[in-house]
């Protein structure tokens, strides 16, 4: 999964803006001119591989693994071919990214080239490979509950809260450790109660953060029934949410839009508009780039093509999807959109 937060890490970091700075610009000629893009874009997700050991409710992936992961050498040209194009910040995701054999020569490899790299994972292997969390700036773990057997139910994997507790203070320890974060899936059924996931992790963790849950037929998430109902009223959940977010200062525009994606789906759509392709790019399992996390637009094979060339040869179909909602998610590139929309409402560019 993906995650908002970590574009603030970086530019609130002491040299992020100077270093994403370029990147950024040239991504947003190209958006609001429609140019030729010079840089890659500033953000990018990888789903480095289908591989899970866990069975979570919400997806799809563990029961359909397949076998067409590229080779590591196809992975190492492909990091190369980022790096070079000015691409700053790589979230990598899986499945499971600890399974991926070889997977400490990708990381260092990746801190060689001068990304910054994220990596999201269930928290069930990090103990088996501590040597790797040095290589790491934001370790993402999946955490769905503050209740041990509630979350390992979630996620089909007995034992795994207790893992993961036992992982994030073994990272704690180190000398040298990226920043933890705790990622929550919320859903219907359990933003009621927010406010005691938050007290539970905050402290053990450098931040908190929140993904909604929603269907993906493309890449293979799907909401159980279960997730989808509740038992308190609208209006005191928003207000118990809000509260809960205000009280730990975590109250931003994509957090509190949380809500609205939940239970007024549509408003989302008339708040902000979808910006993918420009600032964000997704690159799947078999190193087919896409313009966002749910595969609507197949840009090229990265394998193969430089990524300036497909991105450029992609200009007029990406220039076309601009400013459509022709989903309605909430991935990493929300807070994009939140800003953008704004901006480009205000200067009445969006059918430019």
């Amino acid at each position: 999964m993906r995650h908002p937060a970590m574009l603030r890490e970086i530019f609130g970091s002491k040299n992020g803006l100077c270093g994403t700075g370029l990147t950024l610009l040239d991504n947003l000629s190209g958006f609001l001119t429609g140019r030729q893009a010079g840089r890659g874009p500033l953000f990018v997700s990888w789903d480095i591989s289908d591989r899970c050991n866990a069975q979570c409710l919400m997806c799809d992936r563990w029961r359909k693994q397949t076998s067409d992961d590229i080779s590591m050498e196809k992975r190492l040209l492909i990091l190369e071919k980022l790096a070079g194009s000015g691409v700053k910040i790589l979230s990598i995701c899986g499945g499971e990214p600890f399974l991926m054999e070889g997977f400490g020569d990708f990381l260092k490899e990746a801190k060689k080239l001068g990304l910054r790299v994220n990596v999201t994972t269930n928290g069930s292997l990090i103990l088996r490979n501590p040597e790797l969390i040095k290589y790491l700036d934001i370790l993402t773990v999946s955490i769905d509950s503050h209740i041990a057997h509630e979350h390992d139910r979630v996620r089909g994997f007995p034992g795994l809260f207790a893992r993961i507790s036992r992982s994030i203070d073994a990272v704690r320890r180190q000398a040298v450790r990226p920043r933890i974060y705790a990622r929550r899936l919320v859903t219907k059924a359990n933003i009621g109660r927010i406010a005691d996931y938050i007290d539970h992790w905050r402290g053990k963790v450098d931040r908190i953060v929140f993904q909604p849950v929603h269907e993906s037929p493309q890449i293979g998430f799907r909401v159980p029934e279960e997730f989808l109902t509740n038992d308190g009223k609208g209006k005191d959940l928003e207000a118990g949410f809000r509260r809960a977010l205000k009280k730990n200062r975590l109250s931003d525009p994509y957090n509190k839009g949380i809500f609205d994606f939940l239970f007024s789906p549509e408003e989302i759509k008339k708040r902000f508009n979808c910006y993918s392709g420009f600032f964000s790019l997704e690159i799947d399992n078999r190193g087919v780039l896409w313009n966002c996390g749910e595969h609507k637009l197949a840009l090229g094979d990265l394998t193969n093509k430089p990524i300036l060339e497909i991105i450029n040869d992609a200009r007029l179909p990406m220039l076309r999807l601009r400013g459509s909602r022709a989903c309605l998610c909430y991935h990493n590139c929300a807070l994009i959109n939140i800003y953008l929309s704004k901006t480009v409402n205000l200067l009445n560019l969006h059918n430019a």
